[in-house]
């Protein structure tokens, strides 16, 4: 918070300083580092801004843009190395690995649930949530990530005490299909015939997960628009479109194909 209450602060006019901060965030509470986030994002606009952090209120994606962001590890030989978040090869569900600010980040704004659509569609996780905005068009409709397949039961509860008309969709994979029943037998079959789905799937294949939405040249399209190299993981491409500044025109570029398998979905979610 110098930055923001220093009389010796740099006057509006002075331009291309340098600042070197290090967990800038410390000792902050969390509004005082979201404000410190948004301050330190309005500096490098004019200046370069070179800070390292562990909390996840400073890696806000809506403020700081992923492709600015960089993870700090350690080989092993003891080297330390700083990579681009794309290029790292952390495990994103590994608690203690070092993308993990970085994921808070990303999920904590789905969980400010916005109720006033009045109906919310749970999913299996965050990338799933990013997937269904990105071509929920027109409708009024929100989305809530869950953790795992697992853990949709307790969003369902919920969603049942809060009265919100919401649909649980897992994937149609052994895992899905069996968190899907487990449910079914708790929540008993009028509630899940109209509330919980499965992804549809064909007669050609046995399981289908919601990356099998995306028809191949529309990940190739995706990873050439944004630069990333050709082994980026699914996750980490989907959220980097999902918080691209030319999101909008990347989606218009979109097959027929990838389309018309999410207007599929939500059909098949059979929306109220």
């Amino acid at each position: 918070m110098k930055l923001e209450f220093n009389p010796k602060v740099i006057e509006d006019d002075d331009v291309n300083t340098i600042y070197l901060l290090d967990e800038p965030g410390s000792y902050l509470h969390a509004s005082a580092q979201s404000k410190l986030c948004r301050k330190l994002q309005f500096l490098s606009e004019s200046n370069r801004v070179i800070y390292c952090t562990h909390s996840h209120y400073l890696l806000d994606p809506d403020v700081i843009p992923l492709s600015s962001i960089r993870v700090a590890d350690k080989d092993p030989n003891g080297n330390v190395n700083i990579v681009p978040i794309f290029d790292h090869k952390g495990n994103l569900l590994e608690r203690r690995s070092a993308f993990q600010p970085v994921v808070d980040a990303l999920q904590i704004k789905p969980f400010i649930l916005d109720m006033t659509s009045g109906r919310v569609i749970l999913t299996e996780g965050i990338t799933d949530y990013y997937a269904l905005l990105l071509f929920r068009g027109d409708r009024t409709i929100s989305v809530l990530p869950s953790v795992s397949a697992d853990s949709i039961k307790f969003y369902i509860s919920l969603m049942l005490a809060w009265q919100v008309s919401f649909w649980a969709l897992w994937d149609n994979d052994d895992e899905g299909r069996r968190n899907y029943k487990e449910a079914k037998r708790i929540f008993g079959e009028t509630l899940s015939n109209r509330r919980f789905r499965l992804l549809p799937k064909t007669e050609r294949v046995k399981k289908r997960i919601l990356q099998d939405l995306f028809d191949g040249k529309d990940i190739a399209m995706f990873k050439e628009e944004l630069s990333l190299a050709r082994n980026v993981s699914f996750e980490k491409l989907i959220t980097a479109v999902f918080y691209a500044p030319q999101r909008t025109e990347i989606i218009r570029k979109v097959s027929a194909s990838t389309k018309g398998n999410f207007e599929d979905l939500y059909n098949h979610l059979s929306l109220e």
